[in-house]
């Protein structure tokens, strides 16, 4: 699959470089440096629908649900949340890369989930195992204490390694990762204009 690598990214929290490599077909992300021992594990944090790995200077988020095109759920948004706050954390760690496993980067809202809500019987998940608080609340409620602006709040760059197809409520996510790098063949898509609709989660202002 024909990709657009990133190249060096410069980082003011560092002198450090960070070399981004291709994203390859089985959409794992390679960083060029060496594993270390501390490196939090997604096992360890007790992670089921997405992949934490941490090659020093780069955490690695990997949305893992590629049987339904990685599909957001509840669970993944706190797992996700989670992940990022533990990178920002790490001092080992320079720069935050969010991808998907499989074919697509996400597909959007989880299709039983809409279907809950639009029977109405939708209850949200919790996680209080999970507890995190990522992102500089100095940046403003607005972005730190967003559903999704909160990457735009986090000192660390956030970086979207888009391998694939990219819709719904995904589209936000991306956007609010400090810089974009995709696969020649993926695509961003949203509905709302067919519809009629106002776009949601800030789609219209990012």
């Amino acid at each position: 699959m024909p990709v657009l690598a990133a190249g060096t990214l410069g980082c003011a929290a560092r002198a450090d470089a960070l070399d981004i490599g291709q994203v390859c077909d089985q959409t794992r992300l390679y960083i060029v440096s060496s594993m270390t021992d501390e490196a939090l594990s997604g096992q360890e944090a007790g992670y089921r629908e997405i992949l934490y790995d941490v090659e020093d200077p780069v955490a690695t988020i990997t949305l893992n649900r590629p049987e339904v095109l990685n599909a957001w759920t509840d669970r993944m948004a706190y797992e996700v949340r989670h992940a990022v706050a533990a990178a920002e954390a790490d001092p080992r760690v320079v720069g935050i890369v969010l991808t998907g496993a499989g074919r697509g980067f996400c597909a959007g809202a989880d299709m039983k989930r809409l279907s809950a809500m639009s029977e109405g019987n939708y209850r949200a998940e919790t996680l209080d195992d999970l507890p995190a608080d990522p992102g500089d609340p100095s940046f403003g409620d607005d972005l730190h204490l967003g559903t999704y602006t909160y990457l735009m709040s986090v000192p660390k760059p956030v970086i979207a390694a888009i391998n694939g197809p990219v819709a719904g409520m995904a589209v936000p996510i991306v956007l609010a990762c400090d810089l974009r790098f995709m696969a020649e063949d993926a695509v961003l898509m949203t509905a709302f204009a067919q519809r009629g609709l106002i776009a949601e989660w800030g789609t219209s202002w990012m």
